[in-house]
């Protein structure tokens, strides 16, 4: 059941995120982030909370990543897309837990940073790095890569997902 409740909220937030950076104008919110890691901190902290509901992110992608999410909506139409999980439990049903988060320097590199989650999704242990670009002073979601760890699990890319598939 819980499954399907995921897959209907990606399928809302996909609808929904179209309206997103309008809604945001309208309301104020500034697209992008301060402090990269301290906002991935944020989202796992609310992340098992039951009145979640779609991608907390929307504002945060970075103009290549929103339209990535724009072409794999288009080319999904009424169907489920290729992003079929939710991706930041790596997972379509989850329980996160023991959640650490830490910031990389890229070399020579100022205006990006690898902010790397690791938890465990029930019993399972997850890394995922999120990849972060400064434009105009902000700092905005680039992709999202899940470091493969199970026997039967070899990671993947955001980016490749939305464009490409599993």
């Amino acid at each position: 059941m819980k499954a399907l409740m995921v897959a209907a909220a990606l399928g809302c937030a996909a609808v929904v995120s179209a309206a997103v950076p309008v809604q945001a104008a309208a309301q104020g919110q500034m697209r992008g982030v301060t402090d990269p890691r301290a906002w991935v901190a944020s989202v796992y902290a609310r992340h098992n909370e039951p009145e979640r509901q779609g991608d907390p992110a929307e504002h945060v992608y970075s103009e290549r990543l929103r339209a990535l999410f724009a072409l794999e909506r288009r080319e999904a139409g009424e169907e489920l897309g290729r992003l079929d999980f939710d991706y930041w439990s790596s997972s379509q049903d989850d329980s996160i837990n023991s959640v650490r988060v830490t910031e990389e320097e890229v070399f020579q590199a100022p205006d990006r940073k690898v902010v790397i989650a690791n938890f465990r999704n029930y019993d399972q242990p997850v890394t995922h790095h999120f990849y972060f670009e400064r434009v105009g002073g902000r700092w905005f979601l680039d992709d999202v890569r899940h470091i493969g760890g199970g026997e039967n699990d070899g990671g993947w890319t955001l980016s490749v997902i939305l464009k490409y598939g599993n």
